[in-house]
């Protein structure tokens, strides 16, 4: 799909044209189709917030779709214009306009507001991506040319940016969405390995034995059930910051969940393929941040493999080591990705040298019970680094919730026979997505850390317009967006 910004307007298939209350129209676009617009406006459309509606207006023997786009009084927040913009795209898409064409101009805060600008601008790679599967022929309608018609100059650098963040989400949607007869921990990392030769960071992938003798026991254990699918350390390195400090992005990588002994039911089971979306969020991210050549220092880490059942898999009452020394009593096998990302953690503090640690992951269910299905949950040892993350919130419009990290709850992980257990009693103690965090705090070493739980946002059924049926890529855009505001923020 080419996507381009223009001071004129082209012959298109459609017109998306955005709105502030009360709507007044601010452009031209032929007497035909401005009659249209302005009778519309007169009978039909008020532009109240999250108001979308089309016209088809015949034009020299074609049907031209106008796609009014309402939004409101202003201010305008990324997010509301994330929602209400992607619609008027979706409806474009599915008529099959193939040649879209956005009035930028008739809602000057579009242009003058760079945080808008990016939003509206990654919108048409988003809505124009299709899960289709391993279908054949799939009938898919897309976009060709998606078109940004303003009189503002200076906006490519912004466009571009756009256009590499939304590339990043769709690279974490594309992994995401496959299934594990056909991804496995090293097909996930040979990904890893090509974005990154293609997008500008390298790519180490370490195997079992090497994984071994870094005592990463913890991680191993997860993946000792997975016989036909060893498991692999990703570590990804972008160092283009200097003396700047070093930011370990972690991902869970877990390509297929069963939930071990632990096990899950079938209903809750088949689609944990998408449980390596804080990976898949973690090489989005780094592909657009290679691709923007930020002026930052990142390392990410993945610990991929798969949680399966076998006659060697670890079972509940199982004592395991972990790469930091800390012993730990397995309560549940589906409390896995802790155990995975305190190791992942650890390599990143130990043999990478990172400063910060953010690490993401489709964590718990309890994450959804707790914030809703709309954000992530958040726990965090630093105010600084947290308001940073909510800024990157903001402009990439995936929202985040911070819990507090109780500290009267950490005795709920505390075992008699180890240093610690990797998961409590859920009817009992509650707040499970809390003490998933908690678990992960004991291995940061005191590092600047944020737990990012993703469990709510990874995957839809019933998508919204921005995104289609399966992995949304939530957290490409929200780490992309993390690393532009870090520099700042990690001075204080």
């Amino acid at each position: 799909m080419k996507q381009t910004i223009c001071n004129v307007f082209p012959s298109a298939d459609a017109y998306i044209l955005p709105f502030a209350s009360p709507a007044k129209r601010h452009i031209s676009l032929g007497k035909e189709l401005d009659d249209a617009i302005d009778l519309a406006l007169e009978r039909h459309f008020q532009a109240g917030a999250g108001e979308v509606k089309a016209l088809m207006v015949p034009v020299a023997g074609k049907l031209i779709q106008l796609v009014f786009s309402g939004f409101g009084e202003m201010p305008l927040m990324p997010r509301k214009l994330y929602l209400n913009a992607a619609k008027a795209f979706r409806m474009c898409k599915d008529a099959g306009a193939e040649c879209v064409a956005v009035a930028l101009d008739n809602l000057p805060a579009l242009c003058e507001d760079a945080d808008l600008f990016e939003t509206v601008g990654r919108l048409p790679l988003l809505v124009n991506y299709a899960n289709t599967g391993r279908k054949n022929n799939p009938k898919v309608k897309a976009f060709r040319e998606v078109c940004f018609v303003s009189e503002h100059t200076g906006l490519n650098d912004r466009m571009q940016a756009a256009i590499d963040c939304a590339e990043g989400t769709v690279i974490a949607r594309t992994l995401c969405n496959q299934p594990a007869s056909f991804q496995t921990p090293h097909s996930l990392a040979e990904d890893a390995a090509k974005l990154g030769a293609e997008c500008g960071f390298s790519t180490e992938i370490l195997e079992q034995p090497q994984i071994e003798a870094l005592g990463m026991d913890s991680f191993l254990s997860v993946a000792r059930g997975a016989k036909n699918t060893p498991p692999a350390l990703i570590v990804m390195r972008y160092l283009q910051g200097g003396d700047a400090p070093v930011v370990g992005y972690v991902g869970k990588g877990l390509v297929y969940d069963s939930g071990g002994y632990s096990l899950k039911s079938n209903a809750n089971m088949k689609n944990m393929f998408d449980d390596m979306g804080g990976a898949a969020a973690v090489i989005g991210a780094m592909s657009a941040i290679a691709r923007q050549k930020l002026p930052v220092n990142i390392i990410g880490v993945v610990a991929a493999c798969e949680n399966k059942l076998s006659y060697d898999s670890y079972v509940p009452g199982d004592i395991i080591g972990s790469m930091a020394g800390k012993s730990i009593e397995v309560t549940n096998t589906d409390a896995e990705g802790r155990l995975t990302l305190a190791d992942a953690i650890t390599y990143a503090i130990r043999k990478e040298g990172c400063d910060v640690i953010v690490d993401i992951a489709t964590l718990t269910g309890a994450a959804k019970a707790a914030v809703g299905k709309y954000s992530s949950a958040v726990i965090s040892n630093d105010d600084a680094l947290y308001t940073a993350l909510q800024k990157a919130a903001y402009s990439s419009s995936e929202k985040v919730w911070r819990l507090d990290a109780d500290e009267e709850m950490q005795s709920c992980l505390n075992s008699a026979v180890a240093d610690i257990k990797n998961a409590s009693g859920a009817t009992t103690d509650g707040g499970g997505c809390i003490l998933g965090g908690l678990f992960l705090q004991e291995f940061v070493e005191k590092k600047r850390w944020i737990h990012i739980d993703m469990a709510g946002v990874n995957f839809r059924a019933e998508p919204p317009a921005f995104t289609t049926t399966g992995a949304t890529g939530y957290g490409a855009a929200l780490l992309f967006y993390l690393a532009r505001e870090l520099p700042q923020y990690l001075k204080t």
